[in-house]
């Protein structure tokens, strides 16, 4: 795990707030140049059990892409990241 991803477990849960996540790395983007795989860590969010394996079951209605841009806000605040 990296640094971004055990920050990311240390957020709750995108949709229902439960405080025990696990990093969900966003589908539907380009995988960033690997070949099958996750996607980089930067495009993870916090997700409990439950939501990341409904999440996982049906794409529809799911807001992955303001989660992790909240999820990176979030990051960028705490010092987790940084712009340079």
């Amino acid at each position: 795990m990296s640094k971004y991803t055990d920050f990311v477990k240390t957020l709750p849960c995108c949709h229902c707030q439960s405080s025990r996540t696990e990093p969900h790395h966003m589908i539907g983007i380009d995988k960033m140049g690997k070949t099958g795989g996750k996607n980089h860590d930067l495009t993870a969010m916090p997700l409990c059990r439950e939501c990341h394996q409904y999440l996982h079951k049906d794409l529809k209605g799911w807001p992955q892409t303001r989660w992790m841009v909240e999820t990176l806000e979030k990051a960028l605040e705490a010092g987790v990241i940084k712009i340079v």
